[in-house]
């Protein structure tokens, strides 16, 4: 139904044009597939450039990535109609139609103009690649929930949203990985794996993550910790603890021998937490739950050992600035290099205005 595509130079780069045809026509987007083989589990997702000089046709775009019996799609707009914008599609942006198999067996591109008008118009689409390769961080999307827990799934994807954006504010190079796609040579060389929120997290998982670690791995943690897991980091728990009262876990107060750059006080109103305790020899507290009075809980809100940082609950968006300061402090304390990484991204951003 959609007009044929045909690749032309551009603005000195070579472009595929895809011509949307509304005007006298039924159909409710104009779209073009393309049949290939893509591993994008070691990457963020695809980026690329677009140009529409004539957008007002189109109601909105959208980006889809078939695997298995299902998609992964993201809707997408250019910046401007006046040149070429830069798109980028993140893994952790996208919704799940159907039951995909992981980003490893990507078997169909599809882009989509979605009609908004009975017009036609065009655009054009260069220099279509990877994004974000070779990262250090990977930060684990729990789409087995979708399975195992699926009143959880949907949760799961929010926190690896949420986790993705915290990183790209500090400006620390990550990835983004299915737990469907974790195997010990997707996570070769990588120097931190955070897991957001992995409820009901399979065994397969939890064993190709004590691999990691028995391999000299770091890990993140929050709210949720498979029980082989907790054994190979040192600590115990998982008891669910709820509150005795609104604002019974209101506050993250570090305590003892701390992270560095772990700030004093996070504000974060939880309705629950992940009993965790420190075990001798192996394990620390290093931050405590406070309630809206200023008293302690006695439950341990952080607990480190040598190959783990473990937050008792899902890190939610209030008191953002302290949110990443304490996101750093979990990154930095295993990948002292990042420290780097982080201040020069915040000096190139106090170049930038509006």
């Amino acid at each position: 139904r959609s007009a044929a595509d045909e690749v032309v130079e551009m603005d000195g780069r070579r472009a595929l044009r895809l011509p949307c045809n509304f005007q006298g026509t039924r159909h409710d987007r104009a779209s073009w597939d393309r049949e290939v083989k893509l591993d994008l589990v070691g990457c963020r997702g695809l980026q690329f450039d677009l140009f529409c000089a004539n957008p007002s046709p189109v109601s909105h775009f959208s980006f889809f990535f078939r695997s298995g019996n299902g998609w992964y799609t993201a809707s997408f707009a250019p910046e401007t109609s006046t040149g070429w914008s830069r798109v980028t599609i993140e893994k952790t942006d996208t919704r799940i139609e159907g039951t995909p198999a992981g980003w490893g067996t990507i078997g169909t591109l599809r882009i989509s103009a979605w009609r908004g008008r009975n017009e036609d118009t065009e655009f054009y689409v260069a220099n279509l690649g990877l994004l974000g390769a070779d990262a250090p961080i990977v930060v684990v999307r729990s789409e087995s929930a979708a399975k195992t827990s699926p009143g959880e799934a949907r949760g799961a994807a929010e926190f690896a949203k949420a986790m993705a954006d915290t990183l790209d504010r500090l400006g620390l190079p990550f990835v983004v990985i299915s737990d469907l796609d974790l195997t010990a040579e997707r996570l070769k060389g990588r120097a931190v794996v955070v897991l957001p929120y992995s409820p009901g997290m399979p065994d397969s998982v939890a064993d190709t993550l004590v691999g990691y670690l028995k391999g000299g791995g770091k890990l993140i943690s929050f709210y949720t910790l498979h029980w082989k897991l907790r054994e190979a980091a040192g600590i115990p728990g998982s008891q669910h603890v709820p509150q005795k009262y609104s604002g019974h876990f209101a506050e993250i107060r570090a305590a003892g021998d701390g992270l560095m750059g772990l700030p004093p006080v996070v504000k974060q109103k939880s309705w629950n937490v992940a009993h965790s305790e420190a075990l001798a020899g192996k394990s620390r507290v290093v931050a405590t739950w406070f309630d809206d009075k200023g008293q302690s809980t006695g439950e341990a809100a952080i607990v480190v050992s040598d190959n783990t940082i473990h937050m008792t609950h899902v890190l939610l968006g209030d008191d953002l600035a302290n949110k990443d300061r304490l996101v750093l402090a979990m990154v930095g304390h295993f990948a002292p290099k990042l420290w780097e990484r982080v201040a020069e991204a915040a000096l190139r951003r106090m170049t930038h205005f509006g």
